[in-house]
């Protein structure tokens, strides 16, 4: 009788062990996450660039990392890209998220939380001094600022890098250097932020 017991308690222990989910929410509008051992719940409500629908709504089933329910269209809730280019190479940015590398455990994530001069930039966006570059897919959003700062040091630079909002683009540094540059963006009701890291020969 007492062995019964003993096993109906481990049976609860690991149960709920294997069951019982971490809530995590997003600053996306509202999105949360259930995570379990054994499943992964999200019920999204997140803000799209979409001019029609302030926000998309859905869920999101994953039992032992196999999908088995999904109400949502995956495309429509991925991080807009945004895309610039020089002469010489493109790069593309996730809206609000870049790398972090974390040195003492060995391992690069995404982030949307960390400041974007603590990022871990893979590749940089190669330029000639005072070259033209060019942003692909902005639209809807318009740029309100444009902050630029050493790559190298994190500070904030004086001189202000020049948009042309007609043509869609950003006039590189006449300087010899490497920037971060932080582009601060607003559609109709979203604001955004895209960053990258700028290289001028």
């Amino acid at each position: 009788m007492k062995n019964k017991k003993k096993y109906i308690i481990v049976i609860i222990i690991v149960l709920i062990i294997l069951l019982f989910p971490l809530r995590k929410k997003y600053y996306d509008g509202g999105s949360v996450e259930y995570k379990s051992l054994t499943y992964k719940l999200v019920k999204y409500h997140k803000i799209t660039d979409e001019l029609e629908t302030k926000y998309i709504d859905g869920t999101k089933l994953d039992i032992f990392k196999i999908n088995v329910l999904n109400t949502i269209d995956e495309e429509k809730i991925s991080p807009k890209i945004l895309t610039i280019s020089s002469k010489s190479n493109r790069v593309s940015m996730e809206r609000g998220a870049n790398s972090i590398y974390y040195q003492e455990l060995g391992i690069g994530i995404q982030s949307d939380t960390i400041s974007p001069l603590e990022f871990e930039y893979n590749e940089s966006l190669i330029s000639k001094k005072g070259e033209q570059l060019i942003l692909e897919n902005l639209i809807p959003y318009q740029i309100n600022s444009i902050e630029i700062y050493s790559s190298e040091n994190k500070e904030s630079l004086s001189f202000e890098v020049e948009y042309n909002e007609e043509n869609q683009t950003i006039k590189a540094p006449e300087k010899e250097g490497k920037y971060i540059l932080i582009l601060k963006c607003q559609s109709s009701h979203i604001k955004s932020i895209y960053s990258f890291q700028l290289e001028t020969e």
